[in-house]
């Protein structure tokens, strides 16, 4: 599930706002919001997340963030399968997956 557009726009609109712009650069977005929902009928989302573009302004090279919003607090899934569900361990997929632990929940998503 995607983001409505006037989500999108919003955050678009932040990024090129100068005020913001004076605390944090110039950012654009290169992947759009996305909303992951475990259930396609939930009117709340569980996790959403995107990827902007920026400058470092000590190398003045291009620089990626993922931004990630993993918490919703009006979302029960998230809390209950996601947060606190950190019992039990799993391989974390990596380059060495043998050696790298996860919790359940934060493989869940």
């Amino acid at each position: 599930m995607f983001a409505n557009i006037s989500d999108s726009n919003k955050l678009m609109a932040d990024l090129a706002d100068s005020n913001v712009q004076t605390k944090i650069g110039q950012w654009t977005i290169v992947w759009s919001p996305v909303i992951y929902d475990h259930d396609p009928k939930s009117q709340v989302w569980d996790n959403i997340m995107c990827v902007a573009k920026g400058q470092n302004l000590t190398t003045n090279n291009p620089q990626y963030v993922v931004a990630i919003a993993a918490t919703n607090p009006q979302s029960v899934f998230d809390w209950l399968q996601e947060d606190v569900n950190t019992h039990n361990m799993v391989l974390w997929s990596s380059t060495n997956p043998e050696q790298g632990h996860i919790s359940e929940g934060t493989n869940t998503g």
